[in-house]
């Protein structure tokens, strides 16, 4: 093969060492006409026959802008003559967003992107992010607020994406773009103030640049080197003892969480979200949580992006999403159906299994539905040697019990009425055998 540009000769030489993509695989290049993603076109289009790539293109017209159209217009014309295969989708709702228009737009292009590569089908959807933007996202993430063992920035490959040029700066592919008499689109949105990127891409690291010997890119590039480090030393702690990942409810030990060194227990509580309910989370939000953890009260629930939920139940945390609730398990003991709320690990029998911390409800109906759940609102309870019901509420008060344990004490619950206060009281006419119905023997450890 002839002599080739050096920027060529450098992406091939990285795309190798990388294992970007393999002979015989198709790549879908998402082309807007800047500058970036018109380089990564001509770049690939030029090494395609080296690397063994089957190559198409993807533009998106968001609609946002009278001139788009046109330029939309002008990659499919710049496509064709490459000879590759064009894809165009247009959106016909952004135009009429007032907030969150970024954040909708990725999501579309994200959809529209996948709905593609299985259409096709393809392997890869490559895009032009380049080093510049590398940077741009480990500062934004720095301003965010992020834990020391997560500062990172653009991934080489992540699920479907590969990003080939993330060791150019945007200035080198310009330069190969006028080194080949090329021109490229400007888009008048990246240059606007309004986005914090673009604040953090034109004022916030060129000043950063200025003032740091050696540049601000250097080192950005080590913290995160030290950072990846740092999760891998944290790696090798142990984690408190947690539900699985892939359980119908989460929760982790919170007392073991709260033994754990400072920044250990930040990472084994950020993993145990993320991995559960993924979703941005700051380190201040983590920090706030292991406060509660170490200073707050046995139960308090902390609100998190995304809808999501931490919840301290006594000697666990756990994890919800408001969106969806998990429904009671139903166990059947005897003739009974019995309701038992998610995440409550309980031993059901009806005879005696000698447990310390059974207890025996006798007397209960044929057929019956029981429930156990937490207290509501007017739940009475009549105790042996008492006259009338009581407030469960003022029972459990009388028995000393502080007001955070009585919000999660079980009540077992047959007919509308309350047979047990576990692991305190069953109720009278329940509380010895009198041959009017069947025994339960209930055992309740790890209630959550």
């Amino acid at each position: 093969m002839a002599s080739i540009h050096p920027t060529e000769q450098a992406l091939w030489d990285h795309m190798r060492r990388e294992g970007l993509t393999r002979p015989g695989e198709r790549v879908i290049i998402s082309v807007s006409g800047g500058g970036d993603s018109l380089a990564l076109l001509l770049l690939l289009h030029t090494l395609r026959d080296r690397l063994g790539l089957d190559l198409e293109v993807l533009h998106f017209d968001h609609g946002l802008r009278p001139e788009s159209a046109s330029e939309a217009e002008w990659v499919a014309e710049r496509t064709r003559g490459l000879g590759l295969p064009f894809h165009l989708r247009r959106s016909e709702a952004l135009s009429g967003r007032r907030a969150g228009v970024q954040a909708a737009a990725r999501s579309w292009r994200r959809e529209e992107s996948l709905n593609l590569l299985r259409s096709r089908p393809a392997h890869w959807i490559a895009t032009g992010h380049q080093h510049d933007d590398h940077l741009e996202t480990l500062m934004m993430k720095l301003l965010r607020g992020v834990h020391l063992a997560h500062i990172r920035g653009l991934k080489p490959r992540e699920g479907h994406w590969i990003r080939p040029l993330l060791p150019f700066s945007h200035v080198r592919l310009t330069e190969y773009l006028s080194d080949l008499g090329e021109r490229w689109l400007e888009d008048p949105s990246n240059r606007s103030r309004r986005y914090k990127r673009n604040r953090v891409r034109h004022e916030l690291l060129p000043l950063m640049d200025q003032l740091a010997d050696g540049g601000i890119g250097r080192r950005l590039l080590t913290l995160e080197k030290q950072s990846a480090a740092l999760a891998g030393w944290l790696a090798e702690t142990e984690s408190p003892r947690q539900s699985a990942a892939g359980a119908a409810y989460h929760w982790i030990d919170s007392d073991a969480l709260c033994k754990l060194p400072a920044l250990a227990g930040a990472e084994s509580l950020h993993r145990f979200i993320v991995e559960r309910i993924p979703g941005a989370l700051d380190a201040s939000t983590i920090d706030r949580a292991l406060h509660l953890l170490k200073n707050g009260a046995p139960v308090w629930d902390l609100h998190l992006p995304r809808r999501r939920v931490l919840k301290r139940r006594g000697a666990r945390l756990l994890l919800q999403c408001l969106d969806s609730a998990v429904p009671p398990d139903e166990h059947r003991v005897g003739s009974w159906r019995v309701k038992v709320p998610a995440g409550m690990q309980i031993a059901l029998r009806t005879s005696s299994g000698d447990e310390a911390a059974e207890l025996a409800i006798h007397n209960i109906p044929a057929d019956a539905t029981l429930e156990i759940r937490t207290r509501l609102p007017g739940d009475r309870i009549r105790p042996p040697r008492r006259a009338s019901p009581v407030k469960v509420n003022e029972f459990l008060r009388g028995r000393g019990v502080p007001l955070w344990e009585r919000e999660r004490t079980p009540l077992v619950v047959a007919a509308g009425q309350v047979v047990a206060v576990y692991p305190y009281c069953v109720a009278w006419g329940h509380d010895c055998p009198r041959g009017e119905g069947g025994s339960l023997h209930i055992a309740i450890d790890g209630w959550i």
